[in-house]
Order: structure tokens, then C-alpha cells, then sequence
């Protein structure tokens, strides 16, 4: 029974983020450009790695001398 209320509460869940999650994702690459996400690893528990994905929210770009712009 736990299981079957995971699955269904997350798929709710999933449901209800999708829109929010396609309009941010939709605001990063209008105004950022590609990508998207930001991928970081990380250390997790016992030293194990694991990949931290989440929206960019930081700009790349740089004045002539290669100092890096504020996001602003």
C-alpha cells in the first residue's frame, strides 16, 4: 500500500511542478541561453558521488579582460 501511495503522490507531484518547471525552464533560455541546467557532483553519503542537476541561474559572460560580468 506504501508504494502504490508513493507512486501516485509523486506523479501528482510531477504533474502539478511540470508547468512551473517548462515556464523557468522556457525564462532561463531566453534570457541565459543554452544550457539550461547546471550539472554539479557532489559527495553524497559514505563518499559516494552523485550529480546535482538544477536551473542555471548565472551568467557567462565577461568583459574584455575576461572578468566576469555581474548577473544582473
Amino acid at each position: 500500500m506504501k508504494r502504490a501511495t508513493d507512486i501516485v503522490l509523486s506523479l501528482v507531484g510531477m504533474a502539478v511542478l511540470a508547468p512551473p518547471a517548462l515556464v523557468i525552464a522556457l525564462l532561463v533560455r531566453l534570457r541565459l541561453g543554452a544550457p539550461i541546467l547546471f550539472r554539479q557532483t557532489r559527495p553524497g553519503l559514505n563518499g559516494r558521488s552523485f550529480d546535482l542537476y538544477k536551473f542555471r541561474t548565472m551568467s557567462d559572460e565577461r568583459d574584455a579582460d575576461g572578468t566576469p560580468l555581474p548577473d544582473e
